[in-house]
């Protein structure tokens, strides 16, 4: 997922950043002129669910998780919020030259809550440092 995320962002043209509290992925979109910095989250966490159905589309990804080995897909409604900061991304790249300031697309990993014994979400994301360089003034989530 984390790397469909990046080619999108990297195909609108964004300063691409992988590998953000393991698995996040942030996409910097620099507007024509200088602003503020807005930041736009979704969660993209996978979760340790076996996905029961026969669409083609289904996940087939496995993992062990606590000991055991199980399917691993984008329930409660992850997948959507990707899609709508994919499509938001999207929609902005388009009209850069209008944007005062820099958008920032934050694609944050573990919002379920990291695996037991290990740090992850939100909190490792602003540990590595999501909210600097450059600094963000406002941030609006999914």
């Amino acid at each position: 997922t984390a790397e469909k995320i990046a080619e999108h962002l990297k195909n609108l043209g964004m300063e691409v950043q992988t590998g953000v509290a393991k698995t996040g992925v942030v996409g910097i979109l620099k507007g024509s002129n200088p602003g503020k910095v807005v930041a736009l989250r979704a969660d993209i966490d996978a979760l340790p669910v076996t996905e029961r159905n026969d669409l083609p589309y289904k996940s087939k990804v496995t993992t062990e998780f606590l000991g055991t080995e199980t399917g691993v897909m984008h329930a409660c409604g992850h997948d959507t919020h990707i899609a709508i900061l994919m499509g938001a991304a999207e929609v902005l790249s388009k009209h850069k030259d209008k944007i005062n300031g820099t958008i920032k697309f934050i694609f944050q990993p573990a919002e379920e809550g990291a695996p037991p014994g290990e740090e992850g979400g939100a909190a490792l994301m602003i540990k590595e440092g999501v909210l600097e360089n450059p600094d963000v003034d406002a941030i609006f989530g999914l």
